[in-house]
């Protein structure tokens, strides 16, 4: 998938997500190329879908600190 179509796949989920729980799932020391991952992106998905904005997504932060 190019990163365009990529950037727009989770473009989509962020703003789902935060139209559902109100704010944005980034912590500090987030790696933002990790952002467009497709295991990011399902996860973000599950957590819409199961109404869990506390989801497991601490692999992607190296200090697991919230923002």
């Amino acid at each position: 998938m190019s990163n365009e179509k990529q950037q727009a796949k989770l473009d989509d989920v962020l703003d789902r997500f935060y139209d559902k729980f109100g704010f944005y799932p980034f912590f500090s020391g987030f790696e933002e190329t990790l952002m467009v991952e497709d295991r990011f992106i399902n996860k973000l998905e599950n957590a819409i879908q199961t109404n869990d904005p506390e989801i497991d997504i601490s692999d992607y932060f190296p200090d697991g600190e919230n923002l």
